[in-house]
C-alpha cells in the first residue's frame, strides 16, 4: 500500500464543487462563461450549485497561520 511507503498523505484539491470538475476543458470553459455572464442572481446561484456550506454570498476566510508569507 502507498500508506506504508509515505509518511504523509493528502486527498488533493478539494473544490467542494462538482461543476468545476469537467470531462474536458471546453466543457469547463462553457460552465465558467455561463456563470460569469449570468446577471440574474437566482439563475447564477442555481448554476453555482449552492449547498449548506458554500453559496454565492458567503465570504470564506482561511487563517494561514505560520505559513503566511
Amino acid at each position: 500500500m502507498l500508506a506504508e511507503l509515505f509518511d504523509w498523505s493528502s486527498p488533493g484539491v478539494k473544490t467542494h464543487r462538482t461543476w468545476v470538475i469537467a470531462p474536458d476543458s471546453k466543457s469547463l470553459s462553457r460552465r465558467w462563461d455561463a456563470l460569469r455572464r449570468e446577471s440574474n442572481p437566482k439563475v447564477k446561484e442555481k448554476l453555482f450549485h449552492p449547498d449548506r456550506d458554500r453559496y454565492l454570498d458567503k465570504v470564506v476566510s482561511v487563517a494561514l497561520g505560520s505559513h503566511a508569507l
